[in-house]
């Protein structure tokens, strides 16, 4: 990586850039796919907690709702609506496999590289639910929505 200068990206200044990134990747990826709250919110309110499946609105819903997951850290898709107690752990994760140095020297880098990553886990979860929807799942029973199956991808 070549090293940039410091810029202001240092601690958790970088972890605050890299939220507020993620924030807006999420939602312009939403409003791209033409994906409103509501059918979202519906999504979650229809999650069976122990069946962990939701109603398939759309395949890009519930890929959208299954990468939200991932990203912020909540095992239930309602949790995405309320406000955060925690840094979104998907992102902690995902930044704690670059070193310090890195994270101090190359804060710009790194968050060039999160908007591939979020592109590439999307991209990933597009599959992982199309190909559960062609398994068979029926509209009624909906689509698992366990956000540690993306972490194939990592």
């Amino acid at each position: 990586m070549a090293s940039p200068s410091r810029a202001n990206l240092a601690g958790r200044n970088l972890l605050a850039r890299c939220e507020a990134l993620l924030r807006q990747l999420l939602r312009r990826r939403r409003r791209r796919l033409g994906i409103s709250v509501g059918e979202l919110m519906r999504g979650a309110a229809g999650y069976d907690g122990c069946m962990l499946r939701a109603p398939m609105p759309s395949l890009a819903a519930t890929a959208f709702l299954l990468v939200s997951m991932y990203w912020c850290g909540c095992r239930h898709p309602a949790a995405l609506f309320m406000v955060p107690m925690h840094p979104p752990t998907g992102l902690v994760r995902w930044l704690a496999g670059f070193t310090v140095q890195d994270q101090v020297d190359r804060g710009q880098l790194l968050l060039a590289r999160l908007a591939e990553e979020e592109q590439r886990i999307f991209d990933f979860a597009q599959r992982l639910v199309a190909k559960m929807a062609a398994m068979g799942t029926s509209r009624c029973s909906g689509i698992l929505l366990l956000p540690e199956l993306l972490k194939i991808a990592e």
